[in-house]
């Protein structure tokens, strides 16, 4: 479920809330309510996946995350996705106070109070602002061009043979489902071989990311000179 926003000129926050499916302001409430437990501490790495929900969409490891956060995996959906509406209001209505943005979300019966916990995480939000207006510029540039994943499931299915067939005979297979934000979908299997041909491929794709942002960085770092 997608709460990301772009700005809306002439619209207010009410406006936008209204415009959104029945059943997101109910799914956002419950995210706030939760994030209203949270110890400021975890902040920040709460906020650092808000930001990266913008370019990298729904490949979290829920596991990971609610354990970072100390929450249960059912309610890491709720969280970030209430988390990303907040980054996501703050950049869109740049020109709101902290204060005016949390009236209004108040007004809205998206927060229990003004002065809550959610107001402080407006805040925090907003002083990081300008790193995350450059976090969210170089992920929609890696977004340009070309369909970009969003959501990547992956399990083990064991194939079984006819019924005359010796059980020796069943084989291993994985069964992927990919999502892209063109809302197109592929779902398709592999065998173990190109699991491993997959992974191996991807290793060698990491390494040229970390050699590339190498790259950047010394190139940026001249320019500045």
């Amino acid at each position: 479920m997608s709460t990301n926003l772009r700005p809306h000129h002439g619209m207010s926050v009410a406006d936008v809330i209204l415009s959104m499916p029945s059943a997101v302001k109910p799914f956002l409430k419950a995210g706030m309510t939760r994030i209203e437990t949270l110890e400021s501490a975890d902040w920040t790495q709460l906020c650092g996946y808000a930001v990266d929900a913008f370019d990298s969409g729904s490949l979290e490891d829920k596991k990971q995350v609610a354990a970072e956060l100390n929450i249960s995996k059912d309610e890491v959906s709720a969280v970030l996705n209430a988390a990303t509406f907040l980054v996501a209001l703050v950049t869109a209505f740049s020109e709101m106070s902290v204060d005016e943005l949390a009236a209004a979300l108040y007004a809205e019966e998206l927060i229990p109070a003004e002065n809550s916990n959610i107001r402080a995480l407006l805040q925090a939000i907003s002083q990081k602002q300008g790193a995350i207006n450059d976090q969210m510029d170089k992920g929609q540039l890696a977004n340009s061009t070309l369909p970009t994943l969003q959501r990547f499931l992956i399990s083990v299915d064991v194939r079984l043979p006819a019924s005359e067939e010796p059980l020796s005979s069943a084989v291993p297979v994985a069964v992927a489902m990919l999502d892209t934000d063109l809302d197109s979908s592929l779902s398709f299997q592999m065998t173990k071989k190109q699991v491993q041909l997959m992974m191996k491929r991807l290793e060698d794709a990491l390494q040229q990311f970390e050699r590339a942002e190498k790259l950047i960085g010394l190139a940026s770092s001249r320019s500045d000179i």
